[in-house]
């Protein structure tokens, strides 16, 4: 692993599963617990950090699921600005709690 690549996958996203929809490690096809933390890839999947350090170390340097490349000089500010985004789409989507006392305001 050069330490160019080992310095983007340090810095790429690390969030919870369950916040960007993972359910499987598509590398090795564990099953992820929601709160686990999962290395997101620019193209928003993500992988389980050790799956995907060894993928892009030893195999390719592309997403195994999309095949989008892993751009070593870009990935890292691509991911997080897609991370955001896609984050704050799947916030508006998701629905309002319900109301159950109209008209009784809480402090």
């Amino acid at each position: 692993e050069n330490a160019i690549l080992g310095g983007v996958l340090d810095a790429m996203p690390h969030l919870p599963a369950k916040r960007i929809g993972c359910t499987t490690c598509l590398i090795c096809l564990e099953d992820l617990d929601p709160e686990e933390e999962v290395m997101v890839l620019q193209c928003f999947h993500g992988f389980h950090h050790r799956c995907a350090r060894q993928w892009l170390t030893n195999h390719k340097r592309q997403c195994p699921t999309c095949r989008c490349e892993l751009e070593p000089h870009t990935a890292v500010s691509v991911a997080w600005t897609t991370v955001e985004n896609k984050t704050a789409a799947l916030k508006k989507s998701e629905p309002a709690a319900p109301d159950f006392a109209p008209g009784i305001h809480h402090l």
